[in-house]
Parts: structure tokens; sequence; C-alpha cells
């Protein structure tokens, strides 16, 4: 039989339960039972409904609580009791005037300079993965998650058909708007440098083998170190913010609009459902500015990457193709096997650091 009530994922499902069982732990504790608020007669008395809401949402900001906490409790009430669904006005207007109240947060927009230089890294280091599905997110306008859970047979390559094409396909097999949007959907990367990189990493796999075989925390993880390395702010630091693993769909989405000024490709190719939706992401002042306020010293690092990123890039074909495995890359550009040029005339990969573990 079909389930009642609106359907909603797991991951979604899990921590509203959890949010409702502390509310109703909150509510004994104030004498309130829970069933005054979830049966009739006391679902009658709507005032009294928005009353106790608000109260607890004004406990829950008093107590440094996100604001997904008060957001996801009234749509945890709602869904038990749906006839209130529209009647709860009084307690979202807290939810606005709390959201009004934090201050706004937008992903920085990576420019593709700092795209190559940590691809480049990457493959210094050995970590062509890494460098694989940054260039695929950025190129591809991905959330990350739909990276995450990609597999070898969900894409395309020009190579899988003789190279009589010049761009890959991705199939997202649980896009994030499959019950709001397309049921299906995909994504189209063809950026020459980008589906390079693509091409080069994920060629040699197996259809069953998952694009990222390891954790999205590793992922995390490594995303900091090459940041760290290259000397470029990562995450949020009090009040400023940093370059984090959505900075990759926010900055493939910047780059093409200021490539092509067409909002509506940049929307599909996003797969937004509005362009109002769309805007958030795309910062085009925010994408230009951050080069310039970097350190000199960070600018010095990305623009060495960006010169070696031909020369690496090479390099790491000839290590594909002849098998040379990715653990010794590093290795092989740390002795200079490599022809490349770092800031202040320093040969080889001398100038990035390496962390203690690096596969």
């Amino acid at each position: 039989d079909l389930p009642t009530g609106r359907l909603v994922e797991p991951a979604t499902q899990k921590p509203r339960d959890a949010l409702w069982g502390a509310f109703c732990q909150w509510l004994l504790g104030q004498g309130i039972a829970v069933t005054e608020l979830t049966e009739a007669p006391g679902t009658n008395d709507v005032d009294a409904v928005n009353c106790v809401l608000t109260r607890y949402g004004r406990e829950l900001y008093r107590s440094g609580r996100p604001y997904s906490h008060y957001s996801e409790l009234v749509n945890a009430y709602s869904a038990r009791v749906p006839k209130l669904r529209r009647l709860l006005q009084l307690a979202w207007d807290l939810a606005f005037s709390w959201k009004r109240a934090e201050p706004g947060r937008h992903h920085i927009a990576m420019p593709w300079q700092i795209l190559l230089a940590l691809v480049t890294t990457a493959f210094l280091w050995g970590w062509p993965r890494t460098a694989g599905v940054l260039a695929l997110t950025w190129g591809g306008l991905l959330r990350i998650g739909e990276a995450l859970g990609a597999k070898r047979a969900d894409l395309m390559l020009p190579t899988d058909v003789w190279d009589t094409i010049d761009f890959a396909f991705l199939t997202i097999r649980e896009p994030k708007t499959r019950y709001s949007a397309a049921r299906h959907q995909s994504v189209r990367i063809d950026q020459p440098d980008i589906l390079k990189i693509v091409t080069l990493v994920f060629r040699g796999l197996r259809p069953f083998e998952k694009l990222w075989p390891s954790s999205g925390q590793t992922l995390r993880t490594r995303f900091r170190q090459l940041c760290g390395a290259l000397k470029l702010p990562c995450g949020w630091s009090g009040a400023t913010p940093g370059l984090e693993l959505a900075s990759l769909r926010a900055g493939g989405a910047t780059w093409l609009l200021m490539q092509n000024e067409d909002s509506e490709l940049v929307r599909r190719r996003g797969r937004w459902l509005t362009a109002k939706i769309m805007e958030i992401y795309i910062q085009e002042v925010s994408s230009i500015q951050f080069l310039p306020s970097l350190k000199q010293e960070t600018k010095g690092l990305i623009q060495a990457a960006l010169e070696a990123f031909s020369d690496v890039l090479r390099k790491v074909d000839f290590f594909v193709t002849t098998g040379i495995l990715p653990q010794a890359w590093y290795k092989l550009f740390a002795a200079r096997m490599i022809a490349t040029t770092w800031v202040g005339g320093t040969g080889g990969a001398a100038g990035l650091n390496v962390p203690k573990h690096r596969h």
C-alpha cells in the first residue's frame, strides 16, 4: 500500500525524528503532553500551537542552536498534523526573523585559475582521483554529493565512442531535484582542459567502480590539504569566508556565465529550478575579486602551478599510459623528472608542501 503523508528522504527524516524527540522532551519539562499538540481537541487551538512552537524556537535561538533545528522541527510538526500545515504562520514568522538576524553566507565561487592550481598540486602528490573529482565537479556544475555517488558506468567519455564527440556526459543517479524536476538528469563537460583531466583520470576505470572510491570526509581532508599547500583560505574562519567543496559548483557556474552571458544556458547546465535560485550561486564580482585579494605568496604559488599545468598533465598521461602507480608520482616529480620552473627559480615540485599521508 502507499505510505501516508508527504514523502521525504530517509536522510531528511532521520534528523527530523531526532529534533522531534528533543522537542517532546522539552514539552514534558514544561508540563505539556505531546498529545495536546498532535491530537484533538488540542489541535483545534491553532494560536496555542503556534505559541508553543515559537516559545521553543526562541529558546533554541538563545541557546545558540542553528536555524535548521527550528525550521525542521516546524516541518516535523506539520508532517504529523498536516491539517495545520497552512496555519503555522506565526511559527514561520519567527523562522523568517531568525533567518534575517543571521549574517548571510554564500559559497565563494572558485576561479578557474585556482581549480587548475589545485589539480596540478593533486597530480604532483599522486592524487589523480582527487584531481579528477575536483575537475568534474567544477566543469559539470555538480553538487559534491552527486560526484561522490557517481560510477564509471555513469560517465561517457569521448574515448568511449572512438573520439567521435568532443564532450563528456555524466548521468546523475539520485539528483537532488528528482521529485520537483526531471527524474533523470545529466551534465555535460566540454571545457577542453577539464575534459582532458576527466578523461585522463577516469578512462581506465571499470564500469562498476566509483569515480571517488573513498569517503566524503577523505575528499574534504584532501581539499583542505591542497588549499593549505597553496596558502589558500579554506572553510570559514570567523566572518572571513574561504574556499569549500561547494565553491566548485559556484565557480563553474560563474565562469560559464562570464564566458557566454547566457543565464538560461547556465540554469539548464546547473539544473536549477529557477533563475532566482541560480543567482545565489552566480557571484561574478566575488570571483573576480578573490584572486587580487590573496597574499602575494599565494599568488606566486598559484601562478607557478598554472605554468606547470600543461607539462604536469603530459607527464601524468605518460605515467597512466605506462602503468606507473600514483604512489610513485611524487617521487618522480620530486626527482625533477619534469621540467617545471617554480617561483624563485626552484625546479621540480619543491615549492609545495606535502602532507604526511598522501595515499
